[in-house]
């Protein structure tokens, strides 16, 4: 580097040049040591995550300005047990109504407790049923065009073991079915409009609550969307994959069933006929060979998940009729028409169906809203980074309208496993965190107040 230095002045051979060289730096300098740029914009919380979005969140850091930044409100340590105590009850009491997806009655019943916690407020409440599924609307006002959207589900996975359903304290955790996904992240939007029932800031902003995310959020959140006209500029949807540190992106969906047919023949006279299994395969090992997919290492990548296969009637027939399901996983780099093109010009022996597809999930790195969200956690003694994400949620609905999607979710947990559980010093921590993002976002819409 000290010879490149050495070579370009020697070259530029003017006094003159090196002085605005100076100059400029004197001037700029003053501006950029203001901004939160770490000295490597890797070293945040998840760095070394494989889906950590390096180059987006060094982007997100240079356009943040430190000095902009709110001081968040201050809270006493009484006052922060308090939270968590309120927090800790509301959580308890979502996780012990069983609201399996597929149990509408139970899913129902969350949606009366809900309605209830906010019949005695000044809040609007409009409950729609489609199809049994049921959701609830709360917002100042009756149309559902929002600046932001404050967006969940309180559906879960059944889990056969009832127990799970049961609220558990132990120490510093709290545990239960659907308790990181989303049940304490909802009790946290649940309080944190409560207490802002009063708030001009809240004029535009709204809650919604569906029973169906889990199976794909058709009869909620896109019939909301697409028949009711929910709208939202921001949706803040606590759903995503990485505790306080935001999604930038989530993968679309697109499940597939190929379907083979061959000729009937003895098992003892394969050559007169044509197994329509081995067709199938062979299929199958060709799509493999079609895309770079992901790995433990390169988690951003499409991917390919052989669901079941099926096809013949006897061990000593050919088979005649094979079929495959396949789930697919791809980021927003890619489309689905795409996928499904390439698919179809080579497969050999199959044809195609498609069962399920959903779109990706993506926000830029620049966006207004998400920098707030960063803004929010920074002022809350945080270092965030920006990450991708394998799966998906219901915020998909809304990228059609062009909404800033902001995703995250509480510490603990991810969701699904047998022992699910939040941090309790977590579910404060996020409160505080949609305290500071409503300080952030206020300027977006709300100068006036």
């Amino acid at each position: 580097m000290k010879s490149r230095v050495k070579i370009f002045f020697r070259q530029q051979n003017s006094i003159h040049f090196f002085l605005g060289i100076i100059a400029f730096l004197f001037v700029f300098v003053p501006y950029t040591s203001a901004q939160i740029i770490p000295a490597n914009p890797i070293e945040t919380e998840l760095s070394d995550n494989p889906l950590f979005a390096e180059g987006e969140t060094g982007l997100a850091y240079g356009l943040i300005n430190q000095d902009a930044i709110k001081q968040p409100k201050k809270y006493s340590p009484t006052e922060i047990s308090e939270i968590q105590q309120q927090l800790v009850k509301m959580t308890s009491e979502l996780v012990a109504i069983p609201s399996s997806s597929m149990n509408l009655a139970a899913c129902a019943e969350i949606i009366d407790y809900v309605h209830n916690l906010f019949s005695e407020t000044t809040y609007n409440i409009t409950r729609i049923e489609n199809n049994g599924v049921h959701s609830i609307i709360i917002a100042k006002k009756n149309d559902l065009d929002f600046d932001v959207l404050f967006l969940g589900h309180l559906d879960v996975v059944h889990n056969p073991d009832l127990s799970s359903y049961t609220p558990t304290l132990r120490e510093q955790t709290l545990h239960g079915r659907g308790i990181s996904d989303m049940k304490a992240a909802a009790a946290g939007m649940i309080k944190l409009f409560l207490d802002n029932a009063d708030n001009p800031q809240f004029e535009n902003y709204g809650l919604v609550f569906t029973t169906d995310e889990q199976i794909g959020g058709f009869n909620g959140t896109a019939h909301l969307v697409q028949t009711h006209g929910l709208k939202a500029k921001v949706v803040f949807n606590p759903d995503g994959g990485h505790p306080l540190n935001p999604s930038i992106s989530e993968k679309g969906i697109l499940q597939i069933k190929i379907t083979t047919k061959g000729k009937a023949a003895h098992g003892s006279r394969p050559w007169e006929g044509s197994s329509a299994i081995e067709m199938l395969l062979g299929d199958i090992d060709h799509l493999k060979t079609l895309f770079d997919y992901g790995s433990l290492e390169n988690q951003k990548n499409i991917t390919l998940n052989i669901g079941t296969i099926n096809g013949g009637e006897a061990t000593n027939a050919v088979s005649v009729d094979a079929d495959a399901t396949i789930d697919i996983r791809y980021p927003p780099t890619l489309t689905k028409n795409e996928i499904i093109s390439k698919i179809n010009s080579n497969l050999q022996n199959s044809q195609i169906e498609i069962l399920t597809e959903a779109d990706p999930v993506a926000i830029a790195p620049n966006d207004e809203a998400l920098l707030d969200l960063m803004k929010a956690l920074i002022a809350q003694g945080r270092q965030p980074g920006l990450m991708h994400e394998t799966g998906g949620c219901d915020a998909r609905w809304f990228m059609p309208q062009g909404s800033s999607i902001l995703l995250t979710r509480l510490e603990g947990t991810g969701g699904l496993v047998d022992d699910e559980y939040v941090t309790i010093e977590g579910l404060s921590n996020y409160y505080l965190v949609m305290e500071s993002f409503l300080n952030e976002v206020a300027d977006n819409f709300y100068n006036k107040f």
